[in-house]
Parts: C-alpha cells; structure tokens; sequence
C-alpha cells in the first residue's frame, strides 16, 4: 500500500509540473535565460538542458530495468552538458522536447510491470545496489522540482472568477455557484500561500487547509488562529519568499492595488460567460499588458450552471520591469 501510494503521488506530481512548467516558463526573458549568476554556476537555459538529459537518461533507465536483470545507470552529466551545446538551441524548442520526453516518462510508469519491485542497478564496476521502483520515481522527482525551482523566478499569481462584465460578488459574497472553478482554485492554490483582504478572508470564515493564509490588513491587532497578518501587500509578499509561487485571491481593493503596480507576473482567471448583479468587480485586463497563454472552454452542465473558460495570462514582456 505503502509503495503503490508512493508510485501514485509520483505520477500525480509529474503531471501537475508538465502541466504549470511550460507555462511559467513562458514568463522567463531571452535574457534571463542566458544569465549566469556566477562562471560557475549554470544558466537557466543549462539547467533546463541538463534537465532534457536526465529525463533522457531516465527514460532509458526505466525501460530497460523492465527487461534487463542488472541496467546500467551511469550518468555524466558535465559530460553530455558540454556535447548537446544547448545555449544554441530555442529555449522553446527545448522546453518541447523535455515535455515530451516526460510525457513518455507518465506512460512508462503507468504501465511498470507490477512484479518488478526491487531493482539490482550497475552503479558503477564496482558499485551494484538494490532499489525499489518507488525510490527511483521518488529520487527523479525531487531532483525535477530541485532544478525547477533554480530555473524559476518567484511566480505571483492573482486568481479570480469573474462575470462577463467583470463582476466578482455582492454583499461580500460570490454571485454564482461554480463547482469546476471551486475545484481548480484548490488545485492550483494548494501548498502555496494565498494572500487576501480582511473582507476576504471573513467571508471565507477560516483558513483553507493545505495552504498558508496571509491577511492584508491596516488593523496591528488584528489576528486569526491559523493564518499570517501583514500590514500591507508587500509585506504579505516578504511573509511568503520562501514560496515559488504566491497567490493573491481578492478582495476588489487587493486586486485593484496590485494590478496597478509592476511585481504580478500570472493571471488565472476564471471567466463566467453571464451577466450579474455585483457591487464590486475585477479590474479591466489590458491586452496592452497582459498575454493570454492558454485557454479551455467550457459549457455548462448539470454541476455547471454557466458556461466559463479557464484563461491564463502572463505580463507582456515589455511591461516587465
């Protein structure tokens, strides 16, 4: 049971980072790709070549130990670094090459053969050690996240659902009941730190669990058990450095302040395609400012009373400061 959960978390996590890498990638500048922060350490742009060449390596790794009885697994990453040349390639060409690979990697460990628990590998010639499956997707993960992370900048992302002409609620409350949106809110919030308005955050009624609920407000005394106060969107940000990627979920104040300043980088909008009655909305997303980079379209269903689209924006790069 215990291995089966480890193989089944492994999986779900790779998915989760095909799917946000590529698109906070997007967010990188040509510039920022290339710079290295010292002669000795690697750009952005190498990290994520060596990243295509340990998902390489893996990927033949974990063919082969379903037919060979002791694979070799040796692996000289300097080495294939410096022969693949990857500063003269596209940084997308090389992004689609690595989200291929993986994906070959999802498919691969979906279909492991169930009877191939522990694995005898070729270290070195004098090296031979046993390792279950779980270790070995276990190790590649974290190594992914490891490097992902240096290659990364610190994402803030605002999340919001909004009508068609903006709205966002009413009396402090949502105007629409949408499961779907419900559900990718705590998929992409969790084990993040959400950032909101005291209004906000009493209309909720308590933090939400698996994630780090940080309260903008004016008021020094004001607390509640469970969560962070700061006296201001900038110190809520400090409050969160240690993230990779903070989310600012409302209310119509907070979203107003820090879509006029330069530090959000991320839009994850939810759009409800209806009309409302509110008293409070969303800000005007600028096409001057703001790319779309991925959308799905959605009708309504029985669970789903409107229909809506899932729509993602990143800052244009000339706004970036």
């Amino acid at each position: 049971m215990g291995e089966k959960h480890v193989i089944d978390t492994a999986l779900t996590s790779l998915k989760q980072i095909l799917l946000e890498f590529p698109l906070k990638a997007v967010y990188i500048t040509d510039k920022d790709w290339n710079v290295k922060k010292s002669p000795k350490k690697w750009s952005r742009k190498e990290l994520l070549g060596h990243l295509v060449d340990s998902s390489f390596n893996n990927l033949q790794r974990y063919i082969r130990i379903q037919h060979e009885d002791i694979p070799h697994v040796v692996y000289h990453q300097d080495n294939w670094i410096k022969a693949q040349h990857w500063q003269k390639l596209p940084v997308a060409r090389i992004l689609n090459l690595w989200e291929a690979i993986n994906w070959q990697i999802v498919h691969v460990w979906e279909h492991f053969p169930k009877e191939k628990v522990n694995l005898l590998l070729d270290i070195s010639k004098e090296t031979k050690e046993i390792h279950t499956f779980a270790e070995m997707i276990g190790d590649y993960i974290n190594h992914l996240k490891h490097h992902i992370t240096q290659i990364l900048p610190q994402m803030i992302t605002v999340i919001a659902a909004i009508g068609k002409n903006n709205e966002l609620g009413k009396g402090n409350d949502l105007i629409w009941y949408l499961p779907a949106d419900l559900k990718r809110f705590k998929k992409l919030t969790s084990g993040h730190h959400i950032i909101m308005g005291r209004n906000t955050f009493e209309s909720i009624g308590k933090p939400l669990p698996n994630r780090t609920s940080i309260i903008v407000t004016r008021d020094k005394n004001y607390h509640q058990e469970g969560c962070l106060t700061a006296g201001s969107i900038e110190e809520a940000v400090e409050l969160a450095k240690s993230d990779d990627e903070i989310f600012i979920i409302g209310g119509a104040q907070i979203y107003k302040q820090v879509l006029k300043s330069e530090f959000v980088d991320r839009l994850d909008i939810t759009h409800v395609h209806e009309s409302f009655d509110a008293d409070v909305y969303f800000p005007e997303i600028s096409s001057e400012k703001w790319k779309e980079v991925s959308r799905e379209d959605f009708e309504a269903d029985d669970k789903n009373k409107y229909d809506y689209s899932f729509v993602s924006y990143v800052r244009n790069s000339q706004e970036k400061v």
